[in-house]
């Protein structure tokens, strides 16, 4: 266990709303990002925003009430993790095999240890979104091990060294390499996970100590104007993060922690982004996969493939939480057991 000697601002026995309607808008943004509308190409530095604000949630609530980690806790969250991870691993495993086959293609990737290896520690192959899921596991190891080490406080070290690693690899790699670096090199614990992750823990221990909701809504203002204009001036660059992406992240992230009350009113939506963002992100881009091949893609606007893929992937989502059918299974081969 590891204590900040600091008991945080936010009671966990309350419900935030506003992260959670947060965490609803992300998953829309990650649909944006990997389908196409008229106002992608707009959206995108924006868009980019989605994934930090995921690690940084998922740092704020690992802190206790009591200001503390504890490796219980890093142990259960993983456990749940490495859940998702083999359902979603197997899902687009078997998926890319079925297009494979449909159109001909060679299997022979999936024989190749090399393939696999890459697959667990890039994961971009089959399923390249699904990097946020390993990335998170390779940082809850990460910080597990430090804390048996006692040497926990090494966390917060990563934060500027993977962020300007990420930048340096990513975005910004034409200062010292003439081609783009692969986006792997810059999807993974050390350049984006850990870091975001560390920032969300700082957030939750210090969050009483952060400026007025107005200096916060004024600074994301100029902030993202900012970030607008850098993705200008390098448009050409290969990476998932710019300078201005963590900062717009951060503040959009706090600004929606802070305005809970506002929030409140809009409990409904706050339910969609607690219940269906995970599914939204995992399975957007299966859905979106199957929804090309059907012949009345042809017939819609492709400018609204984002809204269409997203209403299609919460749907589902929506009704297989209703159905609950992976334990109405379970419950049917526990009834024939007992008979």
């Amino acid at each position: 266990m590891y204590s900040f000697n600091k008991l945080p601002h936010y009671n966990d026995n309350r419900e935030l709303v506003g992260l959670q309607i947060l965490k609803f808008i992300c998953s829309i943004f990650v649909v944006q990002i990997h389908t196409y509308s008229i106002m992608g190409k707009f959206l995108l530095p924006l868009c980019r925003i989605a994934v930090p604000i995921f690690f940084i949630i998922s740092g704020y609530f690992m802190v206790s009430n009591k200001g503390t980690i504890s490796s219980g806790k890093l142990i259960k969250i993983a456990i749940k993790i490495i859940k998702i991870t083999i359902i979603a691993y197997s899902s687009y495993i078997l998926f890319d095999i079925l297009i494979r086959l449909l159109i001909n293609s060679n299997l022979e990737p999936y024989s190749r240890a090399s393939y696999w290896m890459y697959e667990f520690l890039f994961k971009t192959p089959v399923g390249g979104h699904l990097w946020y899921l390993t990335s998170y596991l390779h940082t809850l190891l990460f910080m597990y091990v430090l804390m048996r080490i006692k040497k926990f406080h090494l966390l917060f070290l990563i934060i500027p060294m993977g962020i300007i690693i990420n930048l340096l690899i990513g975005c910004y790699s034409f200062i010292f390499f003439e081609e783009s670096n692969p986006l792997s090199l810059s999807r993974n614990a050390l350049t984006i996970a850990i870091p975001c992750v560390a920032i969300g823990v700082i957030i939750r221990i210090y969050e009483d100590y952060l400026p007025s909701q107005k200096i916060i809504f004024i600074s994301l203002i100029a902030s993202i104007i900012i970030l607008y204009i850098e993705h200008i001036m390098i448009r050409h660059y290969i990476g998932d993060i710019i300078i201005m992406t963590l900062p717009v992240a951060i503040l959009t992230f706090v600004l929606f922690l802070r305005s809970n009350f506002v929030w409140n009113k809009c409990k409904y939506i706050g339910l969609l982004g607690k219940r269906h963002s995970m599914n939204i992100y995992l399975w957007h881009p299966m859905i979106a996969t199957i929804y090309s091949y059907f012949p009345i893609y042809r017939h819609i606007n492709p400018g609204i493939q984002t809204i269409i893929v997203a209403i299609i992937t919460l749907g589902i989502s929506i009704i297989a939480s209703q159905i609950s059918l992976p334990n109405k299974c379970v419950k049917f081969v526990r009834n024939i057991i007992s008979n």
